[in-house]
């Protein structure tokens, strides 16, 4: 049954082309409380994440001030630069390495350019370690 076109089709009630009258499904909330826990989700796995790398950073940070810190003469170490040395005098936060024992060739390098000990100084390594491999103290690995 075809509506006449002045009159509005009653409330619930959809006209198709093929005029046949239905009814539409009643209106719920659309995208109402269903979606509202996702941000709050989002906010706590970012302060966790956040939480967890600047835990991190501190463990490392602290590994590093313990490697500086137990520095002395004649440690063979690493820079962050890949240069290999033996530390020939520590000055506060200034390190002089000696980089070729032929030519006595001497590099000047901040005390935080340090990367590893590859070696101990001689009478720091233990007598009971019988290995030739070189022993690795990194600030970041561990």
């Amino acid at each position: 049954m075809p509506q006449e076109s002045g009159a509005a089709p009653a409330q619930g009630t959809t006209t198709q082309p093929g005029g046949t009258g239905g009814t539409t499904p009643p209106a719920g909330p659309a995208g109402g409380l269903g979606g509202a826990w996702f941000l709050p989700l989002i906010a706590i796995m970012f302060v966790v994440m956040i939480f967890l790398s600047g835990r991190a950073q501190r463990a490392e940070r602290k590994k590093k001030a313990a490697l500086l810190a137990a520095l002395k003469k004649h440690d063979r170490v690493q820079t962050i630069g890949g240069v290999l040395g033996t530390v020939t005098e520590i000055k506060g936060d200034e390190v002089v390495i000696r980089i070729d024992d032929a030519n006595n060739t001497r590099m000047h390098f901040a005390k935080s350019a340090i990367q590893q000990v590859v070696r101990p100084g001689v009478g720091s390594k233990s007598e009971s370690s019988t290995s030739d491999e070189p022993e690795l103290a990194s600030a970041i690995d561990n």
